[in-house]
């Protein structure tokens, strides 16, 4: 949840594909040189600028599907301009061999723009393609809950489709294999699949949220906390939440104390919602204005006079 951005993509990038071996060369110096512009942009908006260059000025070369997939990979970064290119390339090439990282990035890019239902078709498309993939379960498994209201007819279905996902990268992460060794060691591979891993158990601690379901929202939080690599303000604040809906605010209070060490949980509005439960936490538990007892300091209160 807290590093899905950056853990779906970087899961991504370590599966684009190399450029297939057995393509003709180019037919000319220009065609040569369009595309390895294309393929050897310094960032994104290069990669799909010199792309489309490619694309507008070679419409019939051999090279055609690798540019159009070249200038998908940008629709996670830039989706106003890379999920045009995924389509393209799924149009006009049915049976491409990137076929499933193009659905992936294409959910990837519509997550970008916050557009649910389309990342939620690609999504299912790509789970079509391979069950497996564990970027679009996570990345399904932590949108579902964030897009479920309380009163939503549905609310239940889409709850448990989010803990499906989340469950089923819980059980494909362990196993899965460094997919590409030139570009991360093994030492490394095993701690991304860690904090893969803490991804899938912050949804469903998010599915237990919106369940109102206290505990297992408290015991799926401190599962993510326990196999991070890199703990974070968020998943102290969420168990903070879920101790204090169990009425267990002292131990809310030193996790809210953890989260704030680590930067809070900034809110949308650049408030931290750590130090506003925290707050909220020290309110409750102060004694109401004018209740029995002295105060530090102040002066004992006077003997009545005896009756006679």
């Amino acid at each position: 949840m807290i590093r899905a951005g950056v853990c779906l993509l970087l899961t991504a990038m370590l599966v684009f594909p190399a450029l297939a071996q057995d393509l003709p060369r180019p037919k000319t110096q220009k065609e040569a040189d369009d595309i390895n512009a294309c393929m050897g942009a310094p960032d994104m908006d290069s990669r799909v600028d010199s792309c489309e260059i490619f694309l507008d000025n070679h419409p019939k070369s051999a090279f055609r599907e690798y540019a159009l997939w070249a200038s998908c990979t940008a629709a996670p970064q830039i989706p106003d301009r890379g999920i045009n290119y995924c389509q393209k390339l799924l149009v006009e090439y049915k049976d491409t061999e990137y076929k499933e990282n193009a659905l992936f990035f294409t959910t990837l890019g519509y997550q970008r723009l916050n557009d649910f239902e389309n990342m939620l078709t690609y999504g299912e498309l790509v789970l079509e393609e391979n069950p497996d993939n564990i970027g679009t379960l996570l990345a399904l498994s932590y949108v579902l809950p964030i897009r479920t209201r309380q009163h939503d007819l549905d609310k239940e279905e889409k709850l448990s489709q989010a803990e499906s996902y989340a469950k089923r990268a819980l059980d494909i992460i362990p196993r899965a294999e460094n997919p590409n060794p030139d570009l991360m060691t093994d030492d490394d591979w095993l701690l991304e699949k860690k904090d893969l891993m803490s991804n899938a158990y912050n949804s469903l601690g998010a599915v237990a949220a919106k369940r109102e379901d206290w505990t297992a929202m408290e015991q799926s939080y401190r599962q993510a906390l326990q196999v991070t690599n890199k703990q974070t303000g968020e998943v102290f604040y969420q168990i903070a939440k879920a101790l204090k809906e169990q009425g267990k605010n002292d131990e809310a209070l030193g996790m809210l104390d953890q989260s704030i060490a680590r930067g809070g949980f900034k809110l949308p509005n650049g408030r931290d919602a750590a130090a506003i439960l925290k707050a909220e936490i020290a309110l409750s538990k102060a004694p109401p204005a004018g209740s029995a007892g002295t105060a530090p300091g102040a002066a004992a209160p006077a003997t009545p006079a005896a009756q006679p």
